[in-house]
């Protein structure tokens, strides 16, 4: 079998996991695939980051932001962390690996500081484009603690690196699309709640949540079907 063929079939192999990620109602299955691509993710972030198979594959677990399973979006956030952490490494000059374009310069350890902010912020831009940042802050507002405090860990990570990038000259960002620098002064701007906060918002949902259940058994009308409470 030849490379490009073998490359065709592993691409038609994330294709398939992805359809049963988004299309599966059975939580198990879903959480095999959201791991399958999660392990995809982590091996061709290092070796071949630009590759259709890793493209496809981080477009099909980013897809599971907001699963109705919770295991399925942490392995989703485990997924964005494994992006930015392997895009990081490279932009921070690993041997024998295949940086990105966007971020090859970043290599020179000896560049000038607003030309590396540059740099970074194309490293953001390339996270904003595939949709990773809009991903994060969706967990980070997740109802799962869990999910949270795993979507925090990234977030302080990707926070760091960009905090110095705010401080480029208002023409050096001119030529940046405003959605990278929308999502700039967003990271730069957001707080992570502590757990104590965290925990006292999840029980106020949840009160709310119990609240609407009562109301609809209050007022369902009998032994009437349409109005029976789905409580699962």
């Amino acid at each position: 079998m030849s490379l490009m063929s073998f490359c065709r079939l592993q691409l038609c192999i994330v294709q398939r996991i992805c359809d049963i990620l988004a299309k599966d109602s059975e939580g198990f299955p879903r959480r095999s695939a959201a791991k399958a691509l999660l392990n995809l993710i982590k091996i061709h972030s290092k070796v071949r980051p630009l590759s259709d198979t890793y493209l496809a594959s981080v477009a099909g677990v980013l897809v599971a932001t907001g699963d109705q399973d919770w295991e399925v979006k942490c392995t989703v956030v485990d997924a964005i962390g494994a992006i930015i952490y392997g895009t990081l490494q490279l932009v921070c000059g690993e041997e024998d690996v295949q940086v990105p374009e966007y971020a090859r310069d970043l290599v020179d350890r000896n560049s000038e500081n607003d030309n590396c902010r540059k740099l970074k912020l194309q490293t953001l831009e390339r996270f904003v484009e595939m949709g990773v940042v809009k991903a994060l802050f969706l967990s980070l507002n997740d109802y799962e603690q869990k999910v949270c405090e795993k979507a925090s860990v990234v977030f302080q990570t990707l926070k760091h690196f960009v905090k110095d990038v705010s401080e480029m000259e208002n023409e050096s960002v001119g030529n940046f699309l405003n959605s990278t620098l929308d999502a700039l002064e967003r990271i730069t701007k957001f707080d992570i709640e502590t757990p104590e906060q965290q925990f006292v918002d999840d029980v106020s949902r949840l009160d709310s949540i119990i609240e609407d259940i009562m109301a609809s058994v209050a007022h369902g009308g009998g032994e009437d079907e349409d109005n029976a409470v789905d409580c699962y």
